[in-house]
């Protein structure tokens, strides 16, 4: 699961963002894939709810991997400069174009960018809400799910893959023991708090179909999702439904 957190194990990690370069989307009552450059979607769920000017939530799943983008950035700047002996300016040029951008100016604005929009949800009313307020219903059952971000085509950060971070297991493939089944598991959602407490990770408890479109797509990072709205998204039904996984999978 990539950008998952090292205590976790690996769990079968699936993408949300097609190798055709198409979103998929599958909530409510509706199917669609729409073209990640549309630019639809990330303009409503950058501009979606209220801010919150009197508190704020550090946006930490935005803040870590911009860290680690970084942090990328300069080691491969250091790479080009000790193995072709240039000036530290031209390994930043170099290190720009290995990441897609023309020269080094341009990584600043995108790091520019990427801040500005961790600032934003930060101070969204629903994340707040989420992360801090809305608590777990004690008449619904619920999925544990990680959601890891990355960037898009145009250098947004967004949802990259969603994991089922609870599973049980089903048999194995055949006759071949290195290969498991497994489905996802409903989870107690006290435990799960528990085993995240003290870590520098957010935990949403989704109660809505809008908060969980925002989650899978933008807030990255932790969510409890009641088990009948996750009937309501094909992508989250994919998930947890049975299909081979590594072996010692959660």
């Amino acid at each position: 699961m990539t950008g998952s957190p090292d205590y976790l194990p690996p769990a079968q990690a699936k993408p949300l963002l097609e190798s055709n370069g198409f979103w998929v989307l599958e909530l409510t009552s509706f199917n669609v894939a729409i073209p990640a450059r549309a630019g639809y979607w990330k303009m409503a769920a950058y501009t979606k709810g209220h801010v919150m000017n009197s508190s704020d939530l550090r946006h930490i799943e935005a803040e870590n991997f911009i860290s680690r983008y970084e942090a990328k950035y300069k080691r491969e700047a250091k790479k080009f400069e000790e193995r072709l002996g240039i000036k530290h300016m031209q390994a930043l040029d170099a290190a720009a174009k290995k990441l897609g951008m023309e020269r080094h100016h341009y990584f600043l604005e995108r790091i520019k960018g990427l801040k500005s929009r961790a600032r934003h949800f930060a101070i969204q009313e629903e994340r707040i809400r989420c992360a801090m307020m809305v608590q777990p219903a004690k008449n619904r059952h619920y999925y544990w799910f990680h959601a890891a971000l990355g960037l898009d085509d145009d250098g947004d950060l967004m949802t990259r893959s969603v994991a089922c971070c609870k599973t049980t297991w089903l048999g194995f493939v055949g006759e071949d023991t290195t290969k498991e089944i497994r489905k996802g598991a409903l989870v107690n959602p006290d435990r799960v708090r528990d085993r995240l407490k003290d870590k520098p990770h957010s935990l949403y408890v989704i109660d809505d179909i809008g908060d969980l479109s925002l989650w899978i797509m933008v807030w990255g990072g932790f969510a409890l999702v009641p088990e009948d709205l996750v009937a309501e998204s094909d992508f989250l039904t994919d998930l947890i439904a049975p299909q081979e996984y590594p072996p010692n999978s959660p």
